[in-house]
């Protein structure tokens, strides 16, 4: 029985995300999907304004065109992707807001993480990278580096 192929781009540039296959990572996906409004509110508006969810999805591709027949490559998957739609407020008119949103149950690597979130951004153009963890060792240097950063805190068992 031969090696598996890599089915994604990152996955040809040898990386290979274990986290994703794990209990943990499902249990914060399913509360942070329970929970974005509040995650976002404390993240990104701190109750600077209203806003609504205009969508949301689990494992959105992160995709590139190439060529005439536009052609399409898997870079990667973000774990979650959230548009949001902001209320007007005195001069500022009603915005939309993307998210990219990158869960980790833990980080045994800032670089890798830090390279995972670059190459995803490099074929990408959202408004905020997002990563939710448990692990907040190095907040300050995600933040440093452009991404924002929600500590996950344990508040049930898995089953």
């Amino acid at each position: 029985m031969g090696t598996l192929k890599a089915k994604t781009l990152i996955e040809k540039h040898g990386f290979k995300d274990s986290d994703l296959t794990t209990p943990e990572h499902d249990k914060i996906m399913f509360w942070l999907v329970e929970n974005i409004e509040q995650v976002i509110n404390d993240v990104i508006i701190k109750d600077y304004t209203k806003f609504k969810i205009d969508f949301l999805k689990a494992e959105f591709p992160i995709v590139k065109l190439s060529g005439y027949a536009q052609d399409k490559s898997i870079i990667g998957f973000f774990d979650l992707f959230v548009r949001i739609q902001t209320e007007a407020i005195e001069n500022f008119p009603a915005q939309k807001r993307t998210i990219a949103i990158e869960i980790k149950s833990i980080i045994p690597s800032v670089g890798d993480t830090i390279r995972q979130l670059n190459f995803y951004k490099s074929f990408s153009q959202y408004d905020y990278y997002l990563i939710v963890s448990p692990d907040d060792r190095q907040v300050d240097f995600f933040e440093k580096q452009g991404f924002k950063f929600y500590k996950y805190k344990e508040n049930s068992e898995l089953f």
